[in-house]
């Protein structure tokens, strides 16, 4: 469970991208702090192969129907362990790990700009003509 939290948590951070961040923001027509949190626990539930699609090619989230998918979003995921620990032992998983020695989300440089969809059409202009209204 432990191994699980903190393999989520590294697949959270090296999915932390700018393109994949305005691959989510085209999808969800606006994307928040926690909203891209929560797109990339829906990307991480969906296995390897899809995650590692999508890394290389955000705009391959085309074929997915918006219908099926809860909008793209699975806040629940990342709760998984912790709850799955929490019924097992009775204790706080967050008290095993140490945050402090975990890399944090990296710094990004934001290569599109939401008053200017031309930017986030150039990033993913198949998910744009799909769903940007």
């Amino acid at each position: 469970m432990v191994g699980f939290r903190l393999r989520t948590d590294q697949f959270l951070s090296d999915s932390y991208t700018s393109e994949l961040w305005c691959a989510g923001y085209i999808i969800g027509g606006g994307c928040s702090d926690d909203g891209f949190d929560y797109f990339r626990n829906w990307l991480i539930s969906r296995g390897k192969k899809m995650y590692y699609n999508v890394l290389k090619n955000p705009d391959s989230l085309v074929s997915e129907d918006k219908q099926t998918t809860h909008d793209f979003e699975f806040e629940g995921f990342h709760y998984v362990a912790l709850e799955a620990f929490e019924q097992k032992t009775g204790e706080d998983l967050h008290d095993y790990i140490d945050y402090e020695q975990l890399s944090q989300h990296p710094k990004i440089e934001f290569n599109w700009d939401e008053d200017k969809p031309e930017t986030m059409k150039a990033i993913c202009p198949k998910l744009y003509d799909k769903f940007w209204t």
